[in-house]
């Protein structure tokens, strides 16, 4: 992939595409055409067993990534001919990376912005809080799997990074406080379209929806963060959690349900997974059980006050 962005550059050498080029699916009127020795049922027959040919093409003019299907698509562009490639032999697949395709290879934010046709959200209540500096709304991406972390790619809490909302400006005689970043899953808005792996930031502001309450009823806070770029809708529901976590209930499960009690629990299941005091950088004993408290709460306190 970094071969493809020196494509065409004034002297960079040429660069070809070997690979196995499939037979084509058997068509629906290859029955009705006449075959060669066999008739209508041997034509098709013919197309259906061919094994393929082994190709060497032209020199390379130029490719694309398509994130429109997944998985990720590539596309490789000749003289004579346009290649879709479908899987890497075993032997270059550690090569053959395409940003998003991997946690450790994401997708720069810069990119998914010029992929809003296929990742923005618009509608299905989702009100972002921030606005630009010209007053303009920021777009709205949603992830999954996400984490929120420093420059280094460690966990980090953005609660006690960011208390009041907003990223600390430097204060006179100190260091320059540490950028957050932000890395996930993407969630297509189109339908069939790839969920790449991102990396966003540095973070901004965040705000939070505490009092969301999804259809089964439980709370389900929805925390939005953003950037130079975009706004990001981040559900807790959908936050990377360790296993000992995505088991834990929400606080708020089952009617008149002691809140304290459930929170208590999870904190010491999170205790015993890294045999101690459970730090604050891990999402199930800091930052998501700070929201799952709040919302749970909230929604306890609407349930029983008239």
């Amino acid at each position: 992939f970094k071969v493809l962005e020196r494509l065409g550059q004034h002297g960079q050498p040429p660069v070809f595409l070997l690979g196995h080029v499939p037979p084509r699916a058997p068509a629906a009127n290859d029955a009705a055409s006449p075959g060669a020795g066999g008739g209508p049922a041997a034509a098709a027959a013919a197309v259906a067993g061919a094994a393929g040919v082994r190709v060497l093409s032209g020199a390379l003019l130029g490719g694309t990534l398509d994130y429109s299907v997944a998985p990720i698509g590539l596309w490789l562009r000749t003289e004579r001919a346009i290649y879709r490639c479908l899987e890497a032999a075993p032997s270059y697949a550690p090569r053959c990376r395409p940003p998003g395709g991997s946690p450790s290879v994401p997708l720069p934010e810069a990119s998914a912005i010029g992929l809003l046709h296929l990742f923005e959200h618009t509608g299905g209540g989702l009100e972002q809080p921030f606005q630009s500096k010209k007053r303009a709304a920021f777009p709205i991406l949603r992830l999954r799997a996400y984490e929120v972390c420093g420059r280094d790619g460690a966990a980090r809490s953005l609660f006690r990074a960011m208390p009041d909302g907003v990223r600390q400006r430097k204060a006179e005689g100190k260091e320059e406080p540490e950028p957050l970043f932000l890395r996930g899953e993407l969630v297509p808005s189109a339908a069939g379209a790839s969920s790449p792996h991102l990396w966003a930031g540095p973070l901004r502001a965040w705000s939070a929806e505490f009092e969301r309450r999804p259809r089964d009823g439980k709370a389900d806070p929805l925390l939005w963060v953003c950037t130079q770029h975009a706004a990001y809708a981040l559900a807790l529901s959908a936050a990377s959690a360790p296993a000992a976590d995505k088991s834990a209930a929400p606080a708020s499960a089952g009617a008149g349900a002691p809140l304290q009690r459930s929170a208590s629990a999870e904190l010491s299941r999170e205790q015993s997974r890294t045999g101690g005091e459970a730090p604050a950088t891990t999402w199930g004993a800091g930052d998501g059980l700070v929201l799952r408290l709040a919302a749970g709460g909230l929604l306890q306190w609407r349930d029983h006050v008239p």
